[in-house]
């Protein structure tokens, strides 16, 4: 899949669950977009309204704001922004004949720097929900709320890219011998140390694939996501008893959509029938019975999952880089500089400053280089904290 027309385009990607921004961003940022990340649709509203983006990747189910709210509140500024320009462009108009007649009686017909003033349009970004998959009327709610389409969760990058390629309006290129951006193609899966040939709970190949073969972003995903289970598990169970339904779907959402995303088969087909039991059901409690029978079904492919995620060692927060001071024969003021680099890039999300960043260390002393390997690490597991750690670290070694 061609991807150059919308190569390096900016995307606001909209998303509360942190395994599956991860998810999100690895596969856009792979192939060559430009990612900026919203944690919930008030984020996301308040992004549109003080940056640019050639389209809103937009989850649905999320706190504070949902989706549905984000995309209308959106376009309703759009509307706002576009009678402003309607009001504009009609008093340029006025504006245009009065000059016009000024420089016909001076003998001047250039009204090209004033009329350029009547181009100004109010922008439209196309929004692309993510949605699931069994959820039907999903899609139609979309379009109702103002989106333009709809990708499935767990997330399929053809279809991802399809839908950003039929949305996205191309920037014009003047170098049009530019070589080709092909969609990235998933490496040959060959698991390495890191991870077993097999793992149960999980469908390794399919899981990878989808992380364009990331094997260290996928385990320490896979260690997170064991965490977050255990959570969710006892959330939902505190949840039941006080016959809070809301957050029984909420948590049954959430484990849902990692689960999807990170090929947890078992935890997700659970996850998917607790949510449908209470989904389906909007005007009445579930039966407590088939309540805890579906609880109990997830709880066990929970538990399965954790003793299989044991086997592999190792916590979500583990040091990914050389142990050591690796801030060594670096003077302070350096430091200093480096560790505001190093945070304005992990606050930003920015990948590619990072790993620019770890280059530019890499080609200088021995004990800058033990720096850089660090910084590609922690930047190549999207592992913001800890980047905001090692930043911290330089600031008070300084």
């Amino acid at each position: 899949m061609d991807l150059t027309p919308i190569a390096g385009a900016r995307i606001l990607l909209v998303e509360d669950n942190e395994i599956n921004q991860q998810v999100a961003r690895e596969i856009l940022e792979g192939a060559g977009f430009t990612v900026t990340l919203a944690n919930n649709g008030q984020e996301g509203v308040d992004a549109v309204k003080t940056g640019q983006y050639a389209a809103i990747l937009m989850d649905i189910q999320m706190p504070v704001m949902d989706g549905y709210t984000a995309a209308r509140e959106i376009r309703e500024w759009e509307e706002e922004l576009k009678a402003q320009s309607s009001k504009q462009k009609e008093n340029s108009e006025e504006q245009l004949k009065a000059q016009s007649a000024k420089q016909k009686e001076e003998g001047s017909d250039d009204l090209s720097a004033f009329s350029s003033q009547l181009s100004a349009r109010a922008p439209r970004v196309p929004i692309i929900a993510m949605t699931a998959h069994a959820m039907a009327g999903d899609a139609e709610k979309s379009l109702v709320a103002g989106m333009n389409g709809h990708v499935t969760k767990p997330i399929d990058p053809d279809q991802l890219f399809a839908e950003l390629l039929k949305w996205i309006v191309p920037s014009p290129r003047p170098d049009e011998d530019r070589p080709a951006t092909e969609v990235p193609q998933p490496e040959v899966v060959s698991i390495d140390t890191d991870l077993p040939e097999t793992l149960t709970g999980f469908d390794l190949a399919e899981g990878l694939s989808r992380l364009q073969g990331n094997r260290q972003l996928y385990r320490k995903l896979i260690l997170t996501f064991a965490v977050s289970c255990r959570d969710g598990i006892e959330r939902i169970k505190t949840a039941i008893a006080k016959a809070n339904y809301p957050d029984v779907l909420q948590q049954a959402h959430s484990i849902k959509g990692s689960a999807g995303n990170l090929a947890a088969k078992a935890v997700q087909r659970a996850a998917m029938a607790l949510e449908h039991l209470v989904k389906n059901n909007p005007d009445e409690a579930p039966s407590l019975d088939a309540l805890n029978t579906a609880f109990e079904e997830l709880n066990r492919a929970v538990d399965i999952l954790c003793a299989s995620v044991a086997t592999i060692g190792g916590s979500p927060d583990e040091d990914v880089s050389p142990e050591g001071d690796t801030a060594d024969g670096i003077p302070p003021e350096d430091r200093k500089a480096l560790a505001a680099r190093v945070r304005e890039a992990a606050e930003m999300g920015d990948m590619t400053e990072l790993q620019a960043i770890a280059a530019d260390l890499d080609s200088q002393s021995g004990s800058k280089q033990s720096l850089s390997r660090k910084i590609s690490a922690l930047a190549d597991a999207f592992d913001l904290d800890g980047l905001g750690a090692l930043a911290a670290d330089l600031d008070s070694s300084a």
